[in-house]
């Protein structure tokens, strides 16, 4: 028996505590909790809710999958919902926070005196097709690609990432596609602006860890030196997965400031610092890669992300979207989505995800 040399931990102590022996105290503040077990390298969690217990007798007639599994969700924790909204309220909201903007004079009266049935659907659609959306999330895509001005050496690189991005977003892009334009850009970063990324990211490491938290939601930081304490990754796991930027070069451009990013058609491979072996490129809980010199490493990440069985891709892009949309992830931080670390709605998450890849990972649907 190990349960006295486990290492027990609960994410909300003002929820419920668990002592030495694995014993959980529950107190009366309602919401979910995690807790999670350690024991020689391995993690488990266990999920419980502690109910509000108010009658939920009433909830709107649900829409979608995603009304029907939160509905369940408030039921079953004993929260009443919000009614729907009235029109004021949406028109403002959508507004907001698809186009980043307030609605205009003429939105606002036109939508107001509409008696169509469908005329929310048709104002989201609206939104999504305009400029002001795709201007909106082309800053928030660039803050997360860290498109940043920091001489003037970098401007024209930085407007045609920035330019790049928003037209990306503006044809909707598939975010398969899109990522793929990022992370196996090659060439001048001014003429192919995705490769603009590498600017800020320098090296092998740093690509890895930045491509994993912001695409896969997975912070691997930790695994460089030691096995992710609250994680299953280990430094061979660290180190496999940057091995698929192990063949990433980069030479000078024409014009000052720029770099021009390729592959150095080499193995893709790297050390283990822990034994001093070597590992091939892996993506994360899979098998090792038999790639050639030829082979462009960074494709084969992509294909490997953007297969159906991803267990991180579109959940992660589901959820940074949904935090957008709801000022909170169904997993937070939105960007350390781990088994330590669960969803509030797993179910939720899950269908999501599966109907983001279903659309062809479409960013509008």
């Amino acid at each position: 028996d190990a349960t006295h040399i486990a290492t027990y931990e609960a994410n909300d102590k003002e929820i419920a505590e668990v002592d030495d022996t694995g014993h959980v105290t529950f107190f009366e503040q309602p919401g979910d909790v995690s807790v999670m077990i350690r024991y020689l390298g391995q993690v488990s969690v266990y999920q419980a809710s502690v109910p509000l217990g108010a009658p939920v007798a009433k909830t709107p007639q649900p829409r979608n999958f995603i009304d029907n599994l939160v509905f369940e969700k408030l039921k079953r924790v004993g929260m009443p919902p919000s009614m729907v909204s009235d029109d004021a309220t949406f028109i403002r909201r959508v507004s907001i926070d698809i186009a980043g903007r307030l609605p205009t004079d003429a939105e606002a009266e036109a939508f107001l005196k509409s008696t169509d049935p469908a005329k929310r659907d048709k104002f989201i659609s609206g939104l999504l097709a305009s400029t002001d959306y795709a201007d909106y999330f082309a800053n928030k895509w660039g803050a997360l690609l860290r498109n940043k001005r920091t001489n003037t050496s970098a401007m024209r690189g930085n407007y045609a990432f920035h330019g790049w991005i928003r037209d990306s977003l503006h044809k909707n892009m598939r975010y398969d596609e899109f990522t793929r334009n990022v992370l196996a850009a090659s060439g001048d970063m001014a003429q192919n602006p995705g490769a603009f990324w590498y600017r800020e990211v320098k090296t092998m490491q740093t690509q890895m860890e930045d491509s994993a938290q912001l695409f896969l939601g997975t912070r691997m930081q930790c695994a460089q030196c030691h096995h992710h304490p609250f994680e299953k990754w280990s430094q061979k796991d660290y180190y496999s997965f940057s091995a698929f930027f192990s063949t990433v070069g980069r030479k000078a451009g024409r014009n000052p400031g720029e770099e021009i990013i390729y592959h150095t058609r080499k193995v893709a491979q790297t050390a283990n610092k822990k034994d001093g072996g070597t590992v091939k490129a892996t993506g994360l809980g899979d098998d090792p890669l038999d790639l050639t010199a030829d082979d462009d490493p960074r494709h084969a990440l992509v294909d490997w992300m953007s297969q159906p069985s991803n267990k991180f891709f579109a959940h992660t892009l589901v959820n940074r979207y949904w935090k957008h949309f709801f000022s909170r992830g169904l997993v937070e931080p939105e960007d350390d989505m781990r088994e330590t670390n669960p969803a509030v709605n797993p179910d939720l998450l899950e269908a999501l995800a599966q109907h983001f890849i279903k659309s062809g990972f479409d960013m509008k649907d």
